[in-house]
């Protein structure tokens, strides 16, 4: 069954090329005429980035007392932004490759679930970070309009309330 739903998946994606052909040609020509450095540092960078995703996985993993490798974490990493991608969710709909790994490893798929929301915690935690930076360039270079300050704004407060109802919900440290 398994095989099949894999052809016919093989099939649809045929298809799709057929029918946009002129797209991939005009695809393949732009990489014809591309730099191929900038294209393989594109690809490094992009490794690099996985990696720490991976890393960063890892660690919280271990902070939970959860088992796991970094080549696996690596794999898992990549078919989640795949997920992500392909499936917009909000950034969480790869959490669900994280947890069915880990009910594979025997681990709590609450405890696999804390780790997902803990990334997503951190990465909203590095992007206030960021967005500060960026607000105190702007605000230096006497260039802060208010959209910037309404659009930061903004953020902030989903990061303030997912912060709020990540800590109420989910935390992993005993009282």
């Amino acid at each position: 069954m398994r095989n099949l739903i894999f052809a016919f998946l093989v099939l649809l994606a045929l298809v799709f090329v057929f029918l946009n052909r002129g797209e991939v040609q005009g695809i393949a020509e732009t990489l014809q005429r591309s730099d191929w450095r900038f294209i393989l540092l594109g690809f490094g960078l992009q490794a690099i980035w996985t990696f720490n995703h991976a890393a960063i996985f890892l660690a919280i993993y271990k902070s939970l007392n959860l088992r796991e490798t970094i080549e696996r974490m690596y794999l898992m990493v990549l078919g989640a932004n795949f997920v992500n991608v392909v499936a917009p969710s909000v950034g969480v709909g790869g959490l669900a490759l994280f947890i069915s790994q880990g009910r594979r490893n025997g681990d709590p798929a609450a405890r696999v679930t804390v780790a997902g929301a803990l990334v997503v915690f951190f990465d909203y935690i590095s992007l206030l970070f960021v967005l500060a930076l960026g607000l105190i360039v702007l605000f230096r270079r006497n260039n802060l309009d208010l959209t910037e300050i309404a659009a930061s704004s903004v953020l902030l407060i989903l990061a303030i309330i997912f912060g709020v109802f990540f800590v109420d919900r989910y935390n992993p440290l005993p009282p």
